[in-house]
């Protein structure tokens, strides 16, 4: 049988490490987990040890990192030390199906796909949800992988790693790592899989319960996290530009680009200093990379809400959701253009204060 790689990174997770007993639950039986301690502070690694232990009829590989490098290299270090042919990335305080494998591995294998993916449970605040890739079903009906690429953005297979199931030597072909970025290493590494991949599978059970805790990028606005975010971007649109060729994909990019950077301006409230650095931040990556911020670029009718007159009907679902992402995207493109002149205007008034002061 096929050997599957579980891999796990672990930083001060002491009191979850009990909970890598349920993860040893797995019907299917050649597999063998790698946990990687990244410096933690608390007792975790010791705890591991005594895991290691106990659970002696298990393959389980214990690793620890000679400096903190974070969960995306730690993952990567992982990968390094395992050995299957298929590779999962699972997280520590996490909930797993006993079958999780062994359906992956039956779905990847019957569909002779790079990787596979499903549906999750998503929990918070003690409220679970089930979480239906319904978009990825809807493209995995097109002929080809172009609809998937071009949608990259979109989230449709999830931007988590640990819902996921790949072929080792699909990874190594295309050397796929998760970059070393403050945050959203997940996401970067995710479009990395979806864009390199030649067929994508999907089975729509959820094998997965994630638990999210309010510690993300998103939820500690800081000049750290809003620099992280532009990291996390310069990623994506490297990577993007290797594959200018997929029809959209640039258009969908900055709709992406101006997506983040609202969902994070709006987080700001009205801390001026924060939305300044902000902005400032958002302009020099636009000039690094050669954002075109012009109207004009668009096609023809952007600028009016074309798409509330599209009927809600299936055959009409693409042509309307097409006309109201390039509304957005024009809307954004004239908000953000303003956020600069306001910036402008107050640190001009800034330097008549400071010049008048002199």
């Amino acid at each position: 049988m096929d050997l599957v790689s579980v891999i796990v990174p672990c930083y001060n997770a002491a009191s979850y490490i009990d909970n890598l007993s349920v993860f040893f639950n797995q019907t299917y039986p050649e597999i063998e987990f790698i946990v990687v301690d990244d410096c933690s502070t608390d007792n975790s690694w010791e705890k591991l040890q005594d895991l290691k232990h106990t659970y002696t009829d298990r393959r389980i590989t214990i690793y620890r990192n000679e400096v903190n490098l974070g969960a995306g290299l730690t993952r990567n270090k992982g990968f390094a030390l395992s050995s299957g042919q298929f590779v999962c990335f699972w997280d520590i305080d996490d909930r797993v199906e006993p079958n999780f494998v062994e359906k992956m591995l039956g779905k990847l294998q019957e569909e002779r796909a790079d990787f596979v993916c499903c549906d999750y449970f998503s929990s918070q605040d003690a409220q679970t949800s089930n979480k239906t890739l319904h978009q990825l079903k809807e493209l995995m009906e097109k002929p080809s992988t172009e609809q998937l690429k071009s949608n990259v953005f979109d989230n449709w297979c999830a931007p988590f790693p640990w819902n996921k199931l790949i072929r080792r030597d699909f990874i190594e072909k295309f050397n796929i790592e998760f970059p070393s970025i403050f945050a959203g290493e997940d996401q970067c590494w995710v479009i990395s899989l979806v864009l390199n991949a030649n067929k994508v599978a999907y089975l729509d059970m959820p094998l997965y319960e994630h638990i999210f805790y309010q510690t993300s990028l998103s939820s500690q606005i800081s000049d750290r996290s809003s620099q992280a975010l532009f990291d996390m971007l310069d990623f994506k649109y490297k990577y993007m530009q290797q594959y200018k060729t997929i029809s959209g994909l640039d258009e969908k990019w900055l709709f992406h680009f101006f997506e983040m950077y609202f969902f994070f301006w709006n987080k700001l409230n009205s801390n001026i200093e924060l939305q300044k650095s902000f902005a400032l931040k958002s302009r020099d990556f636009c000039q690094e990379h050669g954002v075109c911020l012009s109207e004009d670029n668009l096609k023809l009718g952007s600028a009016f809400p074309l798409y509330r007159l599209i009927p809600k009907l299936e055959f009409c679902k693409e042509l309307r959701s097409e006309l109201k992402r390039r509304y957005r995207l024009f809307s954004y493109i004239r908000k953000y253009k303003a956020i600069l002149r306001i910036v402008d205007l107050v640190m001009q008034e800034k330097q008549q204060k400071e010049n008048k002061k002199c």
